[in-house]
């Protein structure tokens, strides 16, 4: 996935790069804004457009004709400001248009709704697996217990995939105040672990965020980069040593039996 910054002010931090899910980044208890003391979490979120490369990867950013979008996405932390600030943001949020709850719920409901049809057959072949367990037949009870599996893991990823694929909906404009922090989407590539940047209007807090996460610091020519770059080769030889078996099974097949 290409590098992006964000679009912010000249005077700004540098990005900083921290590998982790969103739930794992941690904030300092300081106001991005003001540097005062901050007890009041807000969500700051962000949309981002994927695309689809023409190799098959993923991107969050378009530079290329050779692209196509594929949806959008959005990205949101919980960041701790001071009241002060805090009640500025109250004073500029603006509230959601009505359409975009329709838009939301029509989303969801597009990968929802199968995805509550699936749980359903669930519940219904449930209670066949049940009295299959009462009366002690146990063959038809494993058949029935991987078919109950399959029901429950499409229905669990197209209402997890409903979420992600509708939340986007219900993101606010950014006010003066959230604006004090920026991040970019995931950036990770391969087998790299997700990453994304961060970029803070105020350099000190900045430095204190670094230091929040100086364990998760991502470097693109670290340890953990090289690790990501040598499993990707190694799935490469894999897949080719895969389809050069096949395909050496098919010639000697042929040449076995013509």
């Amino acid at each position: 996935m290409p590098s992006h910054s964000p679009n912010v002010p000249s005077e700004t931090a540098a990005p900083i790069r921290v590998s982790g899910w969103d739930w794992q980044i941690r904030f300092p208890t300081v106001c991005p804004r003001c540097l005062q003391a901050a007890h009041t979490p807000l969500t700051v979120a962000k949309t981002f457009l994927r695309f689809t490369n023409v190799d098959g990867t993923s991107s969050s950013e378009s530079g290329s004709n050779r692209q196509i979008p594929r949806y959008p996405y959005a990205a949101s932390f919980r960041i701790p400001f001071c009241q002060a600030c805090a009640s500025v943001h109250a004073a500029e949020t603006q509230h959601l248009a009505f359409s975009s709850y329709f838009k939301f719920a029509w989303v969801l409901l597009t990968y929802a709704g199968p995805g509550l049809v699936a749980l359903a057959c669930v519940q219904l072949f449930g209670k066949g697996a049940l009295g299959l367990l009462l009366r002690g037949e146990w063959l038809g009870l494993a058949l029935l217990s991987g078919v109950i599996l399959f029901f429950l893991s499409i229905g669990l990823w197209l209402v997890r995939a409903g979420w992600i694929a509708s939340r986007h909906c219900l993101v606010l404009p950014q006010t003066s105040v959230t604006k004090a922090v920026d991040f970019t989407d995931d950036l990770s590539t391969g087998f790299e672990p997700v990453w994304r940047e961060f970029v803070f209007r105020n350099a000190r807090y900045a430095h204190l965020f670094a230091e929040a996460n100086r364990h998760r610091i991502w470097q693109t020519d670290g340890p953990q980069a090289q690790r990501a770059a040598w499993l990707g080769k190694l799935l490469r030889l894999v897949l080719l040593g895969m389809v050069l078996l096949v395909a050496g099974g098919c010639l000697w097949a042929w040449l076995r039996f013509r």
